[in-house]
């Protein structure tokens, strides 16, 4: 290399680094504005795709322009701005770049002129170094300009959001674009008049069409914007009939989802009836369902059967107290309870569509009636008295019952005028007579109890009805009085 040659390179080498670093600062803010482009329109597979391309296109543009900027190329201006500033003749100073042999001219002669060459960059060395400091900030100024205008626009598309990820991921954006599309009601089966939520799903996708009809109707569209994960939700209502639902994105589309109405479920067939105790001896009764008191025997068992519109998943009976399960079978219930407690008794019904809602059944208002004792009367002699001269003293007995009468005992003790207490005698009076009421002649023979004048004879009459645990009914206590002698 010549010394011209030499000097011209100290001469260019600030300016050309300075345009290195403009074409990077220049193809950087290309980049950055191909990156924004990407990010604002993520997560679209085919912007953030292209977006890439331009991202990489920008970069190995700055990188071939910088490479280039070759230093011959840049010795060969500098010479043209020496001999430009310098005043010097046209050639003079860019023909010394090429040693002499190269040339096949006398080194002597190569000498002289390459001495003058530097003479020449030496006196417009200064002139040159100011308009190539000038040429390098303007170089530098569009260079950080570009730049800067890339980074701002690349910063405006909020490079760390949920939706820009797409862009930073571009292999999973592309697979996500062509993975499949779905809605997902929130439930599959609602009652008349409710609403239901469908969520959407299109990954890779910005913009979805809901489409919706009832059956028999066509279909209506529904744009909705999807957030940074291609997700959004539709609540839809209230629903008067099944609803169809469909999703599409693009080219892709979701498989149709359907949504139920279900009907309310009602009970028909509805049978109440009353098997009584057998000790009543009473046929099976029907029972009336509604607010009027259906007085029942305690003991009597309430059965129930129906039938129902929908499956059933279990019935039970409901009330003041413990009902217990019914048997069930698709759409038919049946079974028995024994109500211990007056109130108010349903039947509860649980469809096996969850969310069915249920038409309530008829309630059974009970007054339960506790089986009473008997009621024990003596009417004669119906008081304390005087024992009769024929010491055989007569009685009649009432007794009774608000079912039948089993039995009636008469009991009686001696008391002596001293104070002495036999033990009691008891004298069956009736058995096996089963009646409601039942009129009981008796006698008390005192001949035969060893009484003496001044002792008394205590009575009274017990009766016993025909209920499982058998109810006792005692009569008052009275006395018969044996005169002194």
């Amino acid at each position: 290399m010549t010394e011209t040659a030499r000097r011209l390179a100290r001469l260019g080498e600030p300016a050309l680094r300075a345009r290195v670093v403009a074409v990077v600062l220049g193809g950087g803010g290309a980049a950055l504005a191909s990156a924004a482009v990407g990010l604002h329109l993520a997560p679209r597979p085919a912007a953030v795709a292209g977006a890439w391309a331009a991202v990489l296109t920008a970069v190995a543009a700055a990188a071939v322009l910088a490479v280039r900027v070759r230093r011959r190329e840049q010795l060969a201006r500098m010479g043209a701005l020496v001999e430009s500033v310098g005043g010097a003749r046209r050639g003079s100073v860019r023909g010394l770049l090429t040693p002499a042999a190269a040339m096949g001219t006398s080194g002597a002669l190569f000498a002289a002129a390459d001495a003058r060459g530097v003479a020449t960059v030496t006196a417009a060395w200064n002139a040159a170094r100011r308009r190539l400091a000038r040429e390098s900030r303007r170089y530098l100024s569009i260079g950080g300009a570009t730049l800067a205008i890339g980074a701002g626009a690349a910063l405006t598309a909020a490079p760390a959001s949920g939706r820009t990820a797409a862009f930073w991921h571009p292999v999973a954006t592309w697979r996500a674009a062509r993975a499949p599309i779905t809605v997902t009601p929130d439930r599959r089966a609602v009652r008349r008049g409710d609403e239901v939520t469908l969520s959407v799903r299109a990954a890779g996708a910005v913009q979805a069409t809901l489409w919706t009809r009832a059956p028999g109707e066509s279909w209506h569209a529904l744009t909705l914007s999807l957030d940074a994960d291609g997700a959004a939700s539709r609540r839809v209502g209230p629903l008067e009939s099944d609803l169809l639902v469909r999703v599409t994105a693009g080219a892709r589309a979701s498989d149709t989802a359907r949504v139920r109405v279900l009907e309310p479920l009602f009970a028909g067939e509805l049978e109440f009836l009353a098997r009584y105790p057998a000790y009543l001896a009473r046929p099976d009764e029907p029972l009336v369902p509604g607010p009027d008191t259906v007085v029942l025997p305690a003991g009597t068992r309430v059965m129930v059967r129906g039938r129902t519109s929908a499956p059933l998943r279990a019935a039970r009976w409901i009330g003041p107290g413990t009902g217990g399960a019914l048997q069930v079978g698709g759409d038919r219930f049946e079974g028995a309870f024994l109500p211990r407690r007056s109130g108010r008794w349903t039947v509860a019904l649980e469809p096996v569509e969850a969310g069915q809602a249920v038409t309530p059944l008829p309630p059974l208002t009970l007054a339960i009636v506790l089986d009473s004792a008997p009621v024990v009367t003596i009417a004669i002699p119906g008081r304390d008295t005087t024992a009769p001269l024929s010491l055989r003293q007569p009685l009649v007995i009432d007794v009774r019952d608000d079912h039948a009468v089993a039995r009636v005992d008469i009991v009686s003790w001696r008391v002596s005028q001293t104070g002495r207490v036999d033990p009691p005698v008891r004298e069956r009076a009736l058995a096996s007579e089963l009646s409601d009421r039942v009129i009981v002649q008796g006698e008390l023979v005192l001949d035969e109890r060893g009484l003496l004048p001044g002792d008394t004879l205590r009575y009274y009459v017990e009766a016993w009805d025909n209920a499982p645990r058998p109810g006792r009914g005692a009569s008052p206590e009275y006395v018969l009085r044996l005169p002194s002698r």
